[in-house]
């Protein structure tokens, strides 16, 4: 994980239907048995069935996602990390990066923000949980849009930067899925 470069989130076109087929929940539950991923500045524990993909270029995400939860349209199940490089000559705040990276992430993808950041502690460092909504690139069983939840994890890093993580499933399986994010975000060492 970079995080000196510019993130780019997966465009997300539509939650056009031709995208993607609706996903059977089977194929993309996490498994119970976690493993380690070394990401560089941190450590994180992830299901045994959820691949870990790195970045092919600099600013772009690790994915940590089940092969049936992603298509060409982006994630649809799993995570997204990234990072956010220090800001030259000043200093912001949590807060102010929380806002930063939804703006950027906002420039590239159809998110709205549901309330406001919330304090959230990882690793034992203070940062900010948001959520956002978005169109899911997988269709309903029906074969309608739905929308996803974008759960956005925002924290500080001594040298000014921030990693981000965001945690994603379609409303409909959020809840299933939390536990697990919930897990992963314990896991969470930083180096």
């Amino acid at each position: 994980m970079d995080s000196s470069g510019a993130s780019t989130f997966p465009t997300r076109a539509s939650a056009d239907a031709t995208a993607a087929t609706a996903v059977e929940l089977e194929d993309v539950l996490p498994s119970r048995r976690m493993v380690n991923a070394d990401l560089g500045p941190m450590r994180i524990l992830r299901p045994d069935n959820w691949p870990l993909k790195l970045p092919e270029q600099q600013g772009q995400f690790v994915t940590i996602a089940p092969q049936a939860g992603v298509t060409t349209s982006g994630v649809g199940y799993g995570v997204l990390l990234n990072g956010a490089p220090a800001t030259r000559g000043q200093r912001l705040t949590v807060d102010e990066m929380t806002s930063q990276i939804i703006r950027q992430i906002q420039e590239r993808a159809q998110l709205e923000q549901v309330g406001q950041p919330r304090p959230f502690t990882v690793g034992g460092v203070e940062g900010r949980s948001t959520f956002l909504r978005s169109p899911s690139p997988f269709p309903d069983a029906n074969g309608q849009s739905q929308q996803e939840r974008d759960w956005l994890v925002t924290v500080p890093m001594r040298d000014g930067s921030a990693i981000y993580m965001i945690f994603i499933a379609p409303e409909s399986d959020f809840s299933r899925l939390q536990p697990t994010f919930d897990a992963m975000l314990r896991s969470v060492q930083f180096k």
